[in-house]
């Protein structure tokens, strides 16, 4: 699912107390050690952290508050001021380079999820570990158990082939490290008994690789 973007009244919300934060930090660590100041770093890290959440024009527009907060709160105490503050545009610019691949990755994903709810066939989705963590709705009919049930189990274990298990696990292991799809492997669902011709597809995200299986029961002849 996208994720909707964060109201005007939330974001300055946020904004305000990352603001507050920074100066926190800062006048804290000035109290303590002397004329030390972390007023920029402490907004690189709070940039950072707004750019999980806010919406890149967001970050573009938080990024001028930080630097002028971090600039006033050091340019007393710090030899170079302008330097420091330009890091901390610098670095809002990473913060939003960061937030437009998060938003380009959750699209991307949307699409995927949404193609996959369009599928006539069965299919699961499994980590690169072999633990399924999606299955489609006609996947969950034709093996005969209750999503919470296939969850539970492992690809390995739902599934054994007609040919030796060490190859039907190189064979798994072989699509998630080389990112090579495999089609046309012949599988038998442990639970039913029915016989599938699977094929393995590679996918990417920010999760790490998944693998997509599409199930194509076998008719028997």
């Amino acid at each position: 699912m996208i994720q909707k973007p964060v109201s005007y009244l939330n974001f300055f919300l946020i904004l305000s107390l990352g603001l507050l934060l920074v100066a926190a930090v800062d006048r804290g660590v000035a109290l303590i050690f002397g004329d030390h100041t972390l007023a920029p770093l402490v907004s690189l890290l709070v940039l950072a952290g707004f750019s999980f959440f806010l919406t890149p024009n967001q970050i573009m527009a938080s990024i001028p508050f930080f630097a002028l907060e971090s600039y006033f709160l050091i340019r007393e105490a710090s030899a170079y001021p302008y330097v420091r503050t330009a890091t901390v545009f610098f670095g809002g610019g990473l913060a939003w380079a960061v937030c437009i691949e998060r938003r380009n990755i959750s699209n991307k994903l949307f699409e995927i999820d949404t193609i996959l709810s369009q599928l006539p066939t069965p299919w699961l989705m499994v980590d690169s570990s072999g633990n399924i963590l999606q299955a489609s709705h006609m996947a969950i009919s034709a093996l005969g158990l209750t999503l919470p049930e296939i969850q539970a189990s492992s690809f390995s274990y739902l599934f054994f082939p007609n040919e030796k298990k060490g190859d039907f696990i190189q064979t798994f292991l072989k699509v998630v490290d080389r990112h090579q799809g495999v089609s046309g492997l012949e599988l038998i669902c442990r639970h039913s008994g029915c016989s599938y011709y699977a094929s393995l597809a590679p996918l990417s995200s920010s999760r790490g690789t998944s693998v997509l299986v599409v199930l194509t029961p076998k008719i028997p002849l």
